[in-house]
């Protein structure tokens, strides 16, 4: 087994850490609505929405800890949520889309360059522990 890149690990962990947080400052917010205000259509519209906010946060962290696996699926994931960024992020401003989008192409760089598909052909299709 080739020894993970540098790159992919602080990739992972990037998502990992970053998500997580999104994720738990999110449902913080969740609650803090819920608890402030008596509407209940407005919390039924509220709480719809964040949970596809809160999906997509997870699926951050879910592709960061398998990217760390060694799954080729995982450098994929993480792409395509950069991606859906980059496009969400054009609805609301120019600089906010530029940021994603520089990180997107970073992302491919980094997740696609030599090392990374090296590491990826390598690992076994269930990570590197082969379980």
């Amino acid at each position: 087994m080739k020894k993970r890149p540098l790159s992919v690990t602080i990739i992972g962990w990037i998502f990992i850490l970053f998500c997580a947080v999104a994720f738990g400052s999110e449902l913080v917010r969740v609650f803090r609505v819920s608890f402030t205000t008596d509407d209940t259509k407005f919390i039924v519209v509220h709480l719809s929405e964040t949970g596809l906010v809160l999906a997509v946060r997870l699926l951050g962290v879910i592709g960061g800890m398998f990217l760390l696996r060694g799954c080729n699926w995982a450098r994929w994931v993480l792409v395509v949520w950069m991606g859906y960024h980059v496009i969400y992020s054009a609805t609301s401003s120019m600089r906010e889309m530029l940021v994603h989008a520089v990180f997107l192409v970073v992302l491919v760089c980094f997740l696609f360059g030599p090392n990374a598909s090296a590491y990826f052909r390598n690992a076994p299709p269930d990570g590197p522990s082969g379980k």
